[in-house]
């Protein structure tokens, strides 16, 4: 069984373009942290897509990992 932690990065604001989500995903990252003050530079709208990505992201994983699962057992 893989290991149940989970890592976390904390992002600054000014950073939240910079964010590469796939390959932090595939590094083992699973929670981000963003700064409220992201919210005064780009707007809440903006920020609510990053985490709409995110969340998206996390989905397929979980739908693919899923699957692979059942293809393994079947």
């Amino acid at each position: 069984m893989k290991d149940s932690v989970n890592n976390a990065v904390w992002v600054q604001g000014k950073h939240m373009n910079d964010v590469d989500l796939d390959n932090l995903s595939k590094n083992g990252v699973q929670n981000i942290f963003l700064h409220s003050s992201a919210v005064d530079i780009f707007g809440e709208k903006k920020c609510q897509l990053m985490g709409k990505k995110k969340l998206m992201q996390m989905i397929l994983k979980f739908i693919f990992g899923f699957s692979a699962f059942i293809m393994e057992l079947g």
